[in-house]
Order: structure tokens, then sequence, then C-alpha cells
């Protein structure tokens, strides 16, 4: 019995120096995730103004400002819960929209894909599913990678 309350307490303490480190790890974290929206904002930027005009253009240029103003704030001064859970959010809807055109086309009016036509699936009229290329997997795991580190800041701490 003696060896299982050992154990406890070598766990218990583990966790409070894992607590302790927590700080020095989160400003890490806190930068990567400022450097993956840097590479997806520079990159949606470039893509949108590439298109500009055209809805694409928009939306695309939209999201590169939106994950740079986060990604500044993120640097200047820490994000709040509320702004961390905004990250993840935009970088998901961004990610899903990105393997949506890639996978089954999106409306043509919001789609990107260098071939023309059209289809229709289930009643709806979408544009030809794009091709993978290198930004879009470039901006797709920069994306998963800020998603990823501000779910992991914004989860809570333990308090004492």
């Amino acid at each position: 019995m003696s060896g299982r309350v050992a154990d406890a307490h070598t766990f218990v303490a583990s966790l409070r120096a894992s607590e302790q480190q927590r700080p020095a790890f989160a400003a890490i974290v806190r930068q990567t995730c400022a450097l993956a929206l840097l590479v997806a904002a520079s990159l949606h930027i470039a893509v949108g103004l590439d298109h500009a005009g055209s809805m694409f253009g928009n939306l695309s240029f939209a999201a590169g400002v939106a994950q740079g103003v986060f990604a500044t704030r993120m640097l200047r001064r820490g994000a709040g819960a509320l702004a961390l859970r905004a990250v993840v959010l935009l970088n998901l809807v961004l990610i899903q929209l990105y393997l949506l055109n890639v996978t089954v086309g999106l409306p043509p009016a919001i789609a990107h894909s260098h071939e023309s036509g059209e289809r229709t699936v289930w009643m709806f009229t979408l544009a030809v599913p794009g091709a993978v290329e290198w930004q879009g997997a470039l901006v797709t795991a920069a994306q998963i990678t800020s998603a990823a580190c501000a779910a992991w800041l914004s989860r809570p701490t333990r308090s004492r």
C-alpha cells in the first residue's frame, strides 16, 4: 500500500511542477499560435489581392485581415478567452470551407477553382471542386496549428 501512496504523491508533485511550468510553455504556445496565424493571414491576403474583385478574393482578404488582427493581439498583449475561442472558430470554419471546396465544391459565387463548370448535387448548384495546391495545404496546416494552440490556451487552469 505504501508503494501506491508514494506513486500518488509523485504524481501530484509532477502535476504541481507542470502547473508551475505552464506560464513558460503557454508563452511558447502563444507565439506558435501567432506565427501560424501570420502565415495563414499572409497567404490569405496574397490570394485575396490576386483575386481582387471576386467574392472569393474579398472573403480571402477579409479572412487574412482577421487572422492578422488576432495574431497581432496575441503577440502584443495576449488574448482573452473570447478572442481565443474566436480564433478556434474562425480557423475551423476556414478549414471546413477549404475542405468542401476541394472535395465536393462550393456555390459558384464563393468557390475557387481553376476549372470552369458547375454541377448539381442534391438540388444545389456547385462549382467543380478545386485542386489541392501547396498554398491551400500550407494555410490549412497553419490554421490547424493555430486552432489547436488557441484551444489549448483557452482551457481553464486549476486554481488553488
